[in-house]
C-alpha cells in the first residue's frame, strides 16, 4: 500500500510536470502569429465544449464522464504509458494556446490556479494512480481493479469541480 501511495504522488507530480511545462512552451509557441488560426480554434473549440456541458442536465456527470475517457487508457499495461504521456501534452498545449492569450501574470496564474484546487489535485492523483496500473499491471485484470479506484476518485473530483464553478460564477 505503501508503494502505491508513493509512487502515485510521484506520478501525480510528474503530471503536473509535464502539463505545465507543455503549456508554457506552447503559450510562448502560440504567440507567433501564423499559428493564429490552431490558437482561435481551439479556444472556440473549448468554449464550446464548456458551455455545453455547463447547459447540460448533469454537468458533473459530464465532467466526470469527461475525464474518465480520458483515464481509462492511463490504466492499460504497457499503453497507459503512451496515454499518460500524449493526453498530458495535448492538455497542456491547449492550456498554452489559453495561456498565450492573456497578457499579464495574473491572467495567466487564473489559468493555471485550477490545476492546484481540490478538482485538480483530485485528478492529478487518479491520473497518477492510474499511470501506477499502467507501469505496474501486467495483467488487464489488475488495471482494471486499479481502475474502480481511479473512476471512484474521478466521480469526487468531478462533484468538486461542478461546487467550484458553481461558487466562482
Amino acid at each position: 500500500m505503501r508503494k502505491i501511495i508513493k509512487y502515485t504522488l510521484i506520478y501525480a507530480g510528474l503530471f503536473y510536470l509535464i502539463l505545465i511545462t507543455t503549456a508554457l512552451i506552447s503559450a510562448h509557441l502560440f504567440l507567433s502569429p501564423s499559428l493564429n488560426p490552431i490558437r482561435e480554434r481551439i479556444r472556440e473549440e473549448m468554449s464550446r465544449k464548456v458551455s455545453e456541458i455547463l447547459r447540460s442536465s448533469f454537468p458533473w456527470l459530464r465532467i466526470y464522464g469527461n475525464n474518465l475517457m480520458w483515464a481509462l487508457p492511463m490504466t492499460l499495461p504497457y499503453i497507459g504509458i503512451f496515454a499518460f504521456f500524449f493526453i498530458t501534452m495535448n492538455t497542456g498545449i491547449v492550456l498554452g494556446a489559453l495561456l498565450s492569450y492573456t497578457t499579464s501574470l495574473s491572467q495567466k496564474l487564473s489559468h493555471i490556479l485550477p490545476l492546484f484546487l481540490p478538482h485538480g489535485i483530485l485528478e492529478s492523483l487518479a491520473y497518477g494512480l492510474a499511470l501506477y496500473a499502467s507501469v505496474n499491471g501486467k495483467r488487464l485484470s489488475y488495471s482494471l481493479k486499479i481502475m474502480i479506484y481511479v473512476a471512484f476518485i474521478l466521480l469526487i473530483a468531478a462533484g468538486v469541480e461542478y461546487l467550484e464553478i458553481m461558487l466562482w460564477s
